[in-house]
């Protein structure tokens, strides 16, 4: 079984004086959808038997271009999106202050904790506990897999989501260790009870 875990497009800033409180889900640039159209390009070629998506709009969006040039429907699954779902307001990397780049930098390096991190950066909105988010993020992954025997699936997803299944495959105890890049493929092969990452940060140049 090979399952392509793409991440969203980029994603537009969402302000939290702009939700009244509700969960940020922002959509996609006009630069997030051509990046989610150079995924479909750049899988062309290959045979896709399913797609998932989180229900997060900017995954859902991103997987737009592939799903309609293969004619299938993406199934939505909920526990694929990514742990900050409840919060009030969203920043993309790119636009984040030099802290904020820091502080995630240490998170990444186990130096500060995430759950931490994530209450501060989303102060006065719920964020679910990072262990619990990897849980079911394994969960909601190997379900894909147990489902999808000698198939090869798309799923489009978050930063989180990448960083937290990879980390389970390789045994890492932080759920957040590297950067996926905006529409980026990360490819794992499934057989016999075995996870193989097989690419990581494979970005569509086309």
């Amino acid at each position: 079984m090979d399952l392509i875990l793409v991440r969203h497009g980029q994603p537009e800033r969402v302000h939290a004086d702009t939700t009244d409180g509700r969960p940020a889900d922002p959509g996609l640039t006009l630069q997030g959808r051509m990046e989610a159209k150079r995924v479909a390009e750049w899988l062309r070629h290959e045979h896709v038997d399913h797609i998932v998506s989180s229900p997060m709009l900017r995954a859902l969006q991103t997987s737009e271009p592939l799903a309609d040039a293969r004619g299938l429907e993406p199934e939505i699954l909920d526990d694929l999106a990514e742990y900050d779902r409840h919060a009030a307001h969203y920043t993309p990397f790119e636009q984040m202050s030099a802290e904020e780049v820091q502080r995630l930098a240490e998170a990444a390096l186990g130096s500060v904790d995430l759950n931490e991190l994530a209450n501060e950066t989303y102060a006065g909105s719920h964020v679910e506990e990072i262990g619990e988010f990897a849980g079911r993020v394994v969960a909601a992954v190997e379900g894909i897999i147990e489902r999808n025997e000698d198939h090869r699936v798309v799923a489009f997803c978050h930063g989180g989501v990448i960083n937290a299944y990879l980390a389970h495959i390789i045994g890492l105890d932080r759920q957040l260790w590297f950067y996926p890049e905006y529409a980026s493929l990360h490819r794992v092969s499934a057989a016999a009870g075995l996870r193989m990452i097989t690419t990581l940060n494979e970005i569509p140049r086309v």
